[in-house]
């Protein structure tokens, strides 16, 4: 009889979770905004993609260094 009333115990718990679960994600898809003035989100979104645009070309001007890194290193190890 306890094990079966610690049974109902862990399932109501594991719905309850689920059930939150389930609700967290449908009022997130909900948060994720808009804007009503298709200006401004167009301001937004060229703001976004030059601040990527910015982050990327800091990481090519790293690889182009290791590049040149590693050319040097060859010229001078000759690797066979």
């Amino acid at each position: 009889m306890n094990l079966t009333i610690a049974k109902c115990i862990v399932l109501l718990i594991f719905v309850g979770i689920i059930i939150t679960t389930i609700f967290n994600l449908k009022s997130k898809k909900t948060e994720l905004g808009s804007f009503e003035n298709p200006e401004i989100a167009l301001l937004y979104t060229q703001k976004t993609l030059t601040s990527v645009s910015i982050q990327l070309n800091r990481g090519m001007k790293s690889v182009i260094q290791i590049q040149e890194y590693e050319l040097a290193k060859n010229k001078i190890f000759k690797e066979k």
